[in-house]
């Protein structure tokens, strides 16, 4: 099992690495947000004891993951206008190895990418004070990206074309984006933003990440991270039950 699912994944990341261009866009726009919000909004705000900078930088990490692994999920469209979609599902292997393999690949590339820009991050100034918070942040940045690339998978099973799926994702992406909790605490925004932003997966990845690092959260360290793994499970399971159906 773990040879496919590796073997898939391995072939997604050839495929998207061959895009230098995707992934520089991706970091290049996390770093104007940084730079402009973050460096221009410090000397006027500081939330929770830090600066807003510093606060920023958590909630970057998370948005940079939340494109790449949604939108990612178009792969399969294509996968299935060139053929390849058919001959995976006519192989003889779980439904849920195909979900996993596809969602890992896609999910080291999203976590490749938000690891940049923590490394950029630092380079401007954004202090670690501890040398495990690096594993554990790509850790949780891993375990976030895989569910959204399960979710993002779930949907472009059912859709037919690539700009299809672009539009519904912007629909989709966006609430998720400006609704996390990335660029203002949650508990000073109105009711209705903060019941949207606990349904939101993002929310709980940036939370966590933001525990870690700076020591403020919303919520458990452990309800983040159960929030997290069972969206993955929940998403990982839909979409290799919708793989079936697609047959």
């Amino acid at each position: 099992m773990w040879n496919d699912v590796f073997t898939l994944a391995y072939r997604e990341v050839l495929i998207l690495t061959k895009i230098k261009i995707r992934i520089l866009g991706l970091i290049f726009n996390a770093l104007i947000w940084l730079v402009a919000m973050g460096f221009g909004l410090s000397p006027l705000l500081s939330i929770s004891g830090v600066s807003y900078f510093a606060f920023l930088v958590p909630g970057m990490i998370g948005i940079n993951l939340l494109f790449p692994s949604f939108f990612g999920a178009s792969t399969l469209i294509t996968d299935r206008q060139f053929g390849f979609l058919k001959e995976m599902l006519v192989a003889p292997i779980p439904r849920t190895t195909l979900v996993l393999g596809k969602a890992l690949g896609l999910s080291f590339y999203a976590t490749v990418s938000a690891a940049m820009v923590l490394a950029f991050s630092i380079i401007l100034g954004f202090q670690i004070n501890h040398w495990w918070t690096i594993p554990a942040l790509i850790g949780i940045a891993l375990l976030a990206s895989l569910g959204l690339t399960c979710f993002g998978l779930a949907l472009a099973i059912k859709i037919k074309d690539t700009q299809s799926f672009q539009l519904l994702g912007n629909f989709i992406v966006f609430p998720f984006f400006l609704l996390s909790g990335a660029f203002f605490p949650l508990d000073q925004a109105p009711w209705f933003i903060r019941y949207f932003s606990y349904i939101n997966p993002i929310t709980y990845a940036i939370d966590a990440m933001r525990q870690i690092t700076l020591g403020i959260g919303h919520t458990p360290l452990i309800l983040d991270l159960g929030v997290l793994f069972g969206f993955f499970i929940i998403t990982l399971i839909v979409a290799a039950k919708l793989f079936d159906k697609s047959e």
